[in-house]
């Protein structure tokens, strides 16, 4: 009975054969393999969806880090890994993924409040980091990359600020021009044609 208890810890269950010949204990060996059946069935689904669960977390692109109630990392996905350059990260403190205040501070203040987010930058990269408290204490933080958004971002800023700073000097000249214009004329067609011009100029 022992081995066969064993047997279910270790995946290799086997039914134990009723045969003492009492039948009293014949039945509690029948209800031991009815029991061991059950665990053996429960265990296998639960190495199964944990199974699923690695392979899930593997293989998105987005960094995922779970710490427990005392910030010790439960979990850090192979895409988190490679953001921190850790090989092995579960055990330890949050501390030995960074020292980065930033980063640190979005955990601390997603422990508190239960949920925040930061822009983070590591590697020449960048980050969106969304930290949100779960029930038993546990805090998972998402880190997605968004690089190429933020440098999209300051490259149409760019743009603007120097389409700005370029068209202010031609624009001031035929402004300047068309002032002149309506001074020096008398003519009431070019008066207006000019009044059209000074509205354009104003309204780029």
């Amino acid at each position: 009975v022992k081995r066969s208890l064993e047997s279910v810890k270790n995946g290799t269950f086997r039914k134990i054969v009723p045969s003492s010949g009492d039948e009293e204990i014949d039945g509690i060996l029948r209800e031991i393999n009815d029991i061991g059946e059950k665990l053996q069935a429960s265990l296998k689904k639960t190495e199964a969806d944990k199974e699923e669960l690695n392979y899930i977390l593997g293989n998105v692109s987005d960094g995922i880090v779970v710490l427990d109630e005392h910030g010790v990392v439960s979990v850090l996905n192979r895409a988190a890994s490679e953001i921190f350059d850790l090989k092995q990260g579960e055990g330890k403190s949050v501390s030995i993924l960074t020292s980065d205040e930033t980063f640190l501070g979005a955990i601390d203040c997603g422990t508190r409040e239960g949920k925040a987010a930061c822009e983070w930058k590591q590697g020449g990269k960048t980050y969106l980091v969304s930290v949100r408290a779960l029930e038993k204490g546990f805090v998972v933080a998402v880190l997605s990359e968004i690089t190429a958004v933020k440098n999209a971002e300051q490259m149409r800023s760019e743009f603007f600020a120097n389409a700005s700073h370029e068209l202010k000097t031609p624009l001031t000249a035929i402004k300047g021009f068309n002032d002149l214009i309506t001074l020096e004329t008398s003519e009431e067609k070019t008066k207006e044609l000019s009044s059209k011009i000074e509205k354009e100029v104003s309204r780029i």
